[in-house]
């Protein structure tokens, strides 16, 4: 039974699209053009944003329901926008 978890891990990881590294998302940004987040303000991807937890990042992609993905150096975080 261990050997087909571990085997379903396996391919869960390899069908999971990569997370993209923080210093990577970061580089050739224009740090000082970030806005501070908002719930109520609206983002759009590749924008940079500053949160007060979490610091800087940026947009990675718009998901359903008003939910944005976000690449911190904390890793990703989904956020509400748009409210």
């Amino acid at each position: 039974m261990a050997v087909l978890a571990e085997e379903r891990l396996q391919r869960a990881a390899a069908k999971a699209a990569p997370i993209q590294s923080f210093d990577m998302v970061m580089s050739n940004r224009d740090i000082s053009k970030s806005r501070p987040y908002r719930a109520t303000e609206a983002f759009v991807p590749d924008d940079v944003l500053d949160h007060k937890t979490f610091g800087l990042g940026v947009v990675m992609k718009e998901l359903s329901g008003n939910k944005i993905e976000v690449c911190f150096q904390a890793g990703n975080k989904i956020l509400v926008h748009n409210r």
